[in-house]
């Protein structure tokens, strides 16, 4: 009876996620609400962007629903940890704000997931399965900053399986990362 009900369950999650966005499902998981506060996103950035010679960028991804999943081509997050000369970090990623295949997208300074898998990933818990991607270190602060502000100007929404099947003027938490992220030659 358990294979059965295994099934089923496994049958639940994947229709669940071909109906859900990202956001919905961490809301599900985590209870973190999709929160569309791009006015704040803007303010933080700016800030960094005044001072960008006291920042680094990292950048990640991980497991996207929770941890008792692996990380797959599907279920796969990724996100910025913006981190000053004195060792604060912040995260940054693009996330869906509904409960659709497709929305509106806002990006989200320290969700939840995001913050706690990566401080957990840091103190050697890697439950997340988070991983350093582009971890080479010529990454360049303002200019990734113009480009995110260039994204959020630029009218794009979000679709969740937009890194396997791009969609036009969509993007996702991976292809927002790859498109916003700049490199210093």
């Amino acid at each position: 009876m358990k294979t059965k009900e295994t099934v089923i369950f496994g049958a639940f999650i994947i229709i669940f996620m071909l109906l859900c966005s990202c956001s919905t499902t961490q809301i599900i998981f985590h209870e973190e609400p999709p929160i569309d506060n791009n006015a704040d996103v803007r303010a933080f950035l700016g800030n960094i962007y005044n001072s960008f010679e006291n920042y680094t960028i990292k950048t990640f991804s991980r497991t996207a629903l929770s941890y008792k999943y692996n990380r797959s081509n599907l279920l796969t997050h990724s996100f910025y940890v913006f981190i000053d000369n004195e060792g604060k970090c912040n995260t940054l990623s693009f996330n869906g704000t509904g409960k659709k295949l497709r929305s509106t997208g806002s990006w989200i300074i320290n969700s939840i997931t995001d913050f706690s898998s990566y401080k957990m990933y840091l103190n050697g818990n890697n439950l997340w399965d988070v991983e350093e991607i582009f971890n080479e270190d010529n990454k360049n602060v303002r200019s990734t900053i113009n480009n995110i502000f260039n994204q959020m100007d630029s009218g794009i929404t979000f679709y969740y399986r937009d890194h396997i099947r791009s969609q036009p003027n969509t993007n996702n938490c991976n292809t927002a990362l790859f498109q916003t992220l700049a490199f210093t030659y």
